[in-house]
């Protein structure tokens, strides 16, 4: 089940690691790596999990990587327009691209695994729920224990490293706007733990149940939008959490040097590049598939 989770990140992969073509080429293995600390199949099992991941990846590379490059593109455009600055609106737009294009993958996974996930023993499923548990429990210790000013030196670094990842540096205008944002916003990750909790116990009835004709379409509901597990006040926190989020990246945005926006266009360049020689080397002779599964 972790898979369905980690296929879509294959994108986060890309933009973290110096080389996306070292990274995707070996998806299977860092896939198959991460499974193993929440289930472990059995043969039947892994070899219909490793032709499923195998139509997964051909299906990602042909259908979804040329709107990766292409939404690389036009956020590269977007930043380096010296005469008008990135608004909130360009920010969501953003936003509801990469979320059509994790729904889109996320939805593809679903279908292919469906029949593997329902196909888990109860010991299998206990195993899954222990690790779920523990990583819940450390997720709590993490970020939910944290008092105010801790909180708001997590917040800080988080935003000082992406800036040095992304930009090359932060200087100390930018972190005050770190700060300042860091000491406004609010605390969303005890909501954040309860849905993790809440989402934890939705599957586990879900399983519970097996088999049922409902099966498939409750677990894909409870991929797709685990929103549904939160109350209407909570999704507006959520909400009002985000656009918190996008107002400090306008101000970073406005605030990047010259030099600073030069490198952060590099970095997208680099990552383009990478996606163009995938597409062109590992995709030129795979089936082309509609990239939103019926």
């Amino acid at each position: 089940m972790r898979t369905l989770i980690l296929l879509p990140l294959i994108l986060l992969l890309l933009t973290a690691c110096s080389s996306a073509s070292f990274v995707y080429k070996r998806a299977d293995w860092f896939i198959n790596w991460a499974v193993d600390d929440y289930v472990s199949f059995d043969r039947e099992q892994q070899t219909l999990f490793d032709a499923a991941l195998d139509d997964w990846l051909d299906w990602h590379c042909s259908a979804e990587l040329p709107r990766y490059g292409e939404y690389l593109r036009n956020l590269s455009t977007a930043l380096s327009k010296d005469e008008l600055r990135i608004n909130d609106a360009s920010l969501l737009g953003f936003a509801d691209r990469a979320s059509e294009a994790w729904i889109a993958s996320l939805s593809r996974a679903l279908i292919d695994a469906s029949g593997i996930l329902e196909s888990l023993s109860d010991e299998q499923l206990a195993q899954f729920i222990e690790e779920l548990d523990s990583r819940n429990k450390q997720f709590q210790k993490e970020y939910v224990a944290l008092n105010a000013t801790e909180l708001e030196k997590l917040r800080v670094e988080r935003v000082r490293d992406a800036m040095k990842r992304w930009a090359g540096s932060i200087d100390d205008g930018q972190q005050q706007l770190a700060l300042e944002w860091a000491r406004s916003s609010d605390n969303i990750y005890g909501l954040i733990f309860n849905r993790r909790l809440h989402w934890r116990d939705r599957l586990q009835e879900i399983f519970s149940k097996r088999p049922y004709d409902n099966f498939k379409a409750d677990l894909t509901e409870l991929f797709l939008r685990p929103e549904l597990l939160l109350t209407n006040d909570e999704r507006g926190r959520l909400v009002a959490s985000q656009q918190s989020a996008r107002g400090l990246l306008q101000a970073l945005d406005r605030s990047l040097s010259k030099r600073q926006r030069e490198h952060l266009l590099a970095e997208l360049d680099e990552i383009k590049d990478d996606i163009t020689h995938l597409i062109t080397s590992d995709c030129g002779s795979a089936q082309q598939v509609n990239p939103t599964p019926q």
